[in-house]
């Protein structure tokens, strides 16, 4: 059973991959794509531990990604 910190969690992160797609790769959706299986393994993991780093390098990425 999931608790509610992962619900919140797993809440957060789809509305920053939500965001990030929208403003970012709106024009680019096959980029879009390359981007959900990301989301998946971060929604997977059950510790902050492993979604902290995620928390930091996100936006990052999308960053690079733009230059593509």
């Amino acid at each position: 059973m999931l608790s509610n910190i992962d619900i919140f969690i797993d809440y957060i992160y789809f509305t920053l991959f939500n965001f990030y797609t929208s403003r970012i790769f709106f024009t680019h959706i096959y980029k879009r794509a390359a981007l959900i299986p990301v989301v998946i393994v971060v929604r997977r993991s059950q510790n902050l531990v492993s979604l902290s780093p995620f928390v930091l390098t996100y936006p990052f990425l999308n960053k690079i990604g733009c230059r593509y």
